[in-house]
């Protein structure tokens, strides 16, 4: 506790002059010189003090004589809960706070010049129910609680006085408490909110059963796991009318409500526009046809400025033909049976939302039994660690190529599992993770 204190000595008035009252305590404080000659003029600090309103100077002059001023030059905890106190404490000049849940919450109560703090607890005997905190350049006058009920409450006007203050800190502490109350019940209203909205987000996640008429060509696992409450990723797929995987994993460029509201209404959009493309059953679905499209409709009314970046991929599950489009996304890996992993090439594109006039170009791959493709977000290789390095395409690609991990949903596991043991234990996330793997069966799966 960073504080200064000097007690002043009483004197005989009729032996000494003012100008020796008070006298300083070895504690290097600098002394209050002339501190009864002021307040005999003009009642000084007196004057300001709620208690002391009609009291006559002359009936508390020889407590406040010797009773110790405070300074503080740091933030002091002066009370903490469960403490005894013995003492009342007059706020000469700054500010003093009290915190009912802990010292440095951001609700607190202010107990500026003239008033006074430490009276209940030496009025019921029990500990302190508050933290008191002084702050930097706080001056405050300490009375000790045998003189303050002895040579202060003692006198009528100040006994009424003390009854004014504690009445009005009841009310306050009252209106203080309610609005805790107000602001907790409304935190608790958001919290309820943002689960539903979870709930609500991965509902639009899409279901194994979607690709039964799939079952035995191949393979899709995708996991979603947001930075916050809701977050800014998702992925999808679904079986076109020709016959066709259509498969994406976006990233919006922000986090939480907003950032879900606008990443589910792109995947709406590129699930609308896809599902019209070939619904004959003849035309091929074009990805950056259908990328275009999307970025058309989201560039309308797009006043929030949030962009997406997005993979989209269409599989032909029969040939193993793919055909995709990469919208400023990270680049998928494609792992072959011998041959390692690999990154998933394509033409620059850019995000979508952006410009309404972008052009977006498709690329093409094979796939041969056996082949594992893998896509996530950034929320992958940005993770960090507690040195802020960051987990990066290389760590991934290992992963990615180490034995064991054969199937679909155990190479998503994992690459979560490397990331979580990279960022360490309690770590937030620093960003959403989605990633998601695809793997074309042999023919004797």
């Amino acid at each position: 506790m960073s504080s200064k204190s000097h007690t002043p000595r009483s004197t005989d008035r009729r032996k000494q002059p003012a100008a020796a009252f008070p006298l300083a305590l070895p504690c290097g404080a600098v002394v209050e010189k002339d501190r009864r000659a002021r307040d005999r003029r003009k009642l000084g600090f007196i004057s300001r003090m709620d208690l002391f309103h009609g009291v006559p100077y002359s009936a508390i002059e020889e407590t406040l004589a010797i009773s110790p001023i405070r300074e503080f030059d740091t933030a002091t905890v002066l009370l903490r809960p469960g403490e005894e106190n013995k003492s009342v404490f007059l706020v000469l000049d700054g500010t003093m706070r009290v915190h009912l849940d802990h010292s440095d919450s951001q609700n607190w109560i202010h107990i500026g010049s003239g008033a006074c703090i430490g009276e209940m607890s030496i009025i019921d005997g029990k500990p302190v129910s508050a933290f008191a905190v002084a702050e930097p350049g706080c001056r405050i006058l300490e009375i000790e609680q045998n003189r303050f009920w002895n040579n202060i409450v003692s006198h009528p006007l100040a006994m009424r006085n003390l009854l004014a203050v504690l009445s009005e800190r009841m009310r306050r502490n009252d209106r203080a408490v309610l609005k805790g109350m107000q602001d907790e019940l409304m935190l608790e209203h958001i919290r309820k909110e943002l689960r539903l909205a979870s709930e609500i987000q991965r509902s639009m996640l899409p279901r194994q059963s979607l690709l039964a008429a799939m079952a035995g060509r191949l393979e899709v696992s995708a996991t979603l796991e947001p930075a916050r409450t809701v977050g800014g990723d998702l992925y999808d797929f679904f079986v076109t009318p020709a016959g066709r995987l259509c498969f994406l994993v976006g990233d919006v460029s922000d986090k939480g409500v907003p950032a879900a509201l606008y990443m589910a209404r792109t995947v709406d959009i590129v699930r609308v526009i896809a599902r019209l493309t070939g619904s004959d059953g003849r035309e091929e679905p074009d990805p950056a046809w259908i990328l275009g499209q999307a970025n058309a409709e989201l560039c309308e009314n797009n006043e929030s400025g949030m962009f997406a970046t997005l993979f989209l991929g269409i599989l032909d599950p029969g040939s193993g033909k793919l055909s995709y489009c990469n919208a400023g996304h990270v680049a998928p890996r494609l792992r072959r049976e011998g041959a390692g992993v690999s990154r998933l090439e394509a033409p620059r594109s850019p995000p979508l939302g952006v410009r309404r006039n972008a052009s977006y170009a498709a690329a093409t791959a094979s796939l041969r039994p056996g082949d594992l493709l893998f896509v996530c977000t950034d929320g992958v290789t940005e993770a960090e660690n507690a040195a802020n390095e960051l987990f990066g395409e290389e760590r991934m690609e290992q992963v990615l190529g180490a034995p064991g991990a054969e199937t679909a949903q155990a190479l998503n596991a994992a690459v979560i599992g490397a990331v979580h043991a990279f960022a360490g234990a309690g770590r937030p996330p620093s960003d959403d993770i989605t990633v998601l793997a695809l793997r074309l069966l042999p023919n004797n799966a």
